[in-house]
C-alpha cells in the first residue's frame, strides 16, 4: 500500500468549517471560514484547494470526515457533502472522531484524568473523560449538574479539562475548585486540522476503517 498519498480532511468547529489537503501525511493546503458562509461554497473551495496542487477529487486516496461531536447541523452538512463526493468519485472515506483526535492533539498529560467538553446546547455538554494511566476514555452527554458530579467523583485525583465547553462551564468549575478539587483548565478549545489529518492517516492504514458512507456521531440522549 502506498502511504505517500494525497487526501483531504473536512473539519467543523463551533464557528468554522475547514478543508485541509494533506500530502505524505503533512498539511500542504488549507482553507477555512465562517460555517454559514463556507457551507454554501464548500465544493467550490474544495475544487480551488485541489487545483493548487493540480489535483481533482478522483486523484485523492481517501477523504477524512470529522463526524462529531459538534453542532449537529454543521456536522450533518459536512457528512452530506463527503458522502456525495464519495458516491460520485468512488473515493473511500474515513470517519474522524473529534474526541480521539483532540486527546492526541494535547501535550503529554500529567494529571490522573483528562476531560474534554463541548457545548451540546440546552445546558448540556458532550464529554470525553480519559484515564491517563491506561489511555482508555469514555464519551457521552451530561447536564451541567451531571458533569459537575462526574468531576466530583474524580477526587482526590487530579483532572485537566479542555474544549470549547469550558467557558460555558466556568462557574461550575470555579465552584469545584473552591471546594478543593484539583482541576487545571487547559487553553485549547478545539482540535487542530493537523491532528485531524494525523488521525485520518493513522486510521487509513487499517483497511477495516475505510468506508463508502459516514454517519454523524450524535451523542445527544437524555442527559442526567
Amino acid at each position: 500500500m502506498n502511504l505517500l498519498s494525497d487526501f483531504v480532511v473536512f473539519q467543523s468547529t463551533y464557528k468554522t468549517l475547514a478543508l485541509g489537503l494533506f500530502r505524505h501525511g503533512e498539511l500542504c493546503q488549507r482553507v477555512s471560514g465562517e460555517s454559514k458562509e463556507m457551507s454554501g461554497v464548500l465544493l467550490v473551495q474544495l475544487d480551488e484547494l485541489l487545483k493548487k496542487e493540480s489535483l481533482t477529487v478522483r486523484d485523492l486516496t481517501f477523504m477524512g470526515v470529522h463526524v462529531g461531536p459538534g453542532p449537529f447541523t454543521t456536522i450533518r452538512t459536512l457528512v452530506a457533502y463527503a458522502n456525495g463526493l464519495a458516491f460520485s468519485s468512488g473515493v473511500p472515506l474515513i470517519e474522524i472522531d473529534g474526541f480521539e483526535a483532540f486527546f492526541k492533539d494535547l501535550p503529554p498529560q500529567q494529571s490522573d484524568y483528562t476531560v474534554i467538553i463541548f457545548n451540546a446546547f440546552c445546558q448540556e455538554l458532550f464529554y470525553a473523560i480519559r484515564t491517563n494511566r491506561t489511555g482508555v476514555f469514555e464519551t457521552g452527554i451530561l447536564s451541567f449538574a451531571g458533569m459537575a458530579e462526574l468531576l466530583r467523583r474524580c477526587a482526590p485525583l487530579t483532572v485537566q479539562i479542555a474544549g470549547q465547553g469550558v467557558s460555558l462551564f466556568k462557574a461550575e468549575l470555579d465552584q469545584l475548585r473552591a471546594a478543593g478539587l484539583e482541576v487545571e483548565i487547559l487553553p485549547q478549545e478545539a482540535v487542530s486540522l493537523e491532528a485531524m489529518g494525523a488521525q485520518a492517516f493513522e486510521q487509513w492504514r487499517d483497511e477495516s476503517k475505510r468506508v463508502s458512507i459516514v454517519l454523524p456521531r450524535y451523542l445527544k440522549q437524555c442527559a442526567k
